[in-house]
């Protein structure tokens, strides 16, 4: 083992004499690059040429025969997060069940139908995971997954204040999809840190990610059964008025909750933990205000969401 001092190289930078006779066994001169990548001890590895990953091809095969549609989905979604390349798909009964498996392969990224038999379809992974080793890139895939809850939220507060069902319906239909959208970002984030973890990279923090992303998930799903359930409801102007402003403060809430734990802001989060107990005090004047044998139910409903947000703003106490 070779001791080299850190040589401080204008206000930020330092630099590190390599020892010439590393150099010399690499045929190395100046002006050429030399490669920097840091390992799972969290150490600087330099290396004289570019090294590629090179992907290991994994495939599995699911038997559908006998099985329902989501006890199919649920194993083609163990598989995809699982990092399998390949998935046949065969069964006697596939020629009945070939639509809904073939839609459930098309709601994960990056997984696509390359081969279809009477008995046999084959789906192949076509986007690379080995790329995907910096938080920065599952951050990435939150951001766009938070983008597309603030739009849910936006939405279903237009269905709550809309006297007019048709634009209900209409408006509800954009959320289901966007549900759809976040659940294909959440299970590529699944994909994305199972990898990450089979290459020992910082396990803690990607289970943290794994949380996080499974209570966005849940989050959307909240949303959507409350728009869900506005689609037929008759309630009148102040009703409307009164449930529209109760949840936008609960969406308020929720932007900052996630801004909190994406900046890993503890006095943000315990701030916002404080406003938990004013949207659910608020939750029980409007439930005493209004007596309509639906607002128990609707209540229910805004309350679950608030606990999911709180779920959410915890992870920080984890971080």
């Amino acid at each position: 083992m070779e001791i080299r001092k850190l040589i401080k190289f204008g206000s930020s930078s330092h630099v590190l004499a390599l020892p010439h006779k590393w150099l010399k066994e690499h045929n190395l001169n100046k002006g050429d690059m030399v490669y920097i990548s840091r390992n799972n001890n969290n150490e600087l590895v330099i290396s004289p040429e570019l090294k590629k990953e090179i992907e290991e091809i994994k495939k599995t095969t699911i038997n559908i025969d006998g099985k329902s549609s989501r006890r199919i989905s649920r194993e083609i979604l163990i598989a995809y997060i699982n990092g399998f390349n390949i998935i046949d798909i065969i069964g006697k009964e596939l020629n009945i069940k070939a639509k809904k498996v073939k839609d459930f392969i098309h709601r994960l990224i990056g997984l696509e139908v390359l081969e279809q038999t009477s008995q046999k379809i084959v789906a192949k992974q076509l986007v690379s995971t080995i790329n995907i080793k910096e938080f920065s890139i599952l951050n990435k895939f939150l951001m766009q997954a938070d983008r597309i809850i603030q739009s849910m939220f936006n939405d279903t507060r237009d269905i709550i204040i809309d006297t007019k069902q048709n634009s209900r319906i209409i408006n509800y239909k954009h959320i289901f999809q966007r549900d759809e959208d976040v659940n294909r970002l959440i299970f590529l984030i699944f994909k994305a840190v199972r990898y990450m973890g089979s290459k020992q990279i910082e396990t803690k923090k990607l289970v943290n990610f794994w949380l996080l992303a499974d209570l966005i998930e849940e989050i959307g799903d909240a949303i959507k059964r409350i728009a869900r359930l506005f689609i037929k409801l008759r309630l009148n102007k102040q009703e409307r008025s009164d449930l529209y402003n109760l949840f936008n403060e609960i969406k308020e809430n929720y932007v900052l909750a996630f801004k909190s734990v994406m900046k890993e802001d503890i006095n943000m989060a315990l701030v916002q933990a404080e406003e938990k107990e004013k949207l659910m005090c608020n939750c029980n004047k409007i439930l005493r205000k209004h007596k309509k044998q639906e607002f128990p139910l609707i209540i229910e409903k805004f309350k679950s969401l608030i606990d999911k947000i709180r779920d959410l703003r915890r992870i920080i106490y984890l971080l």
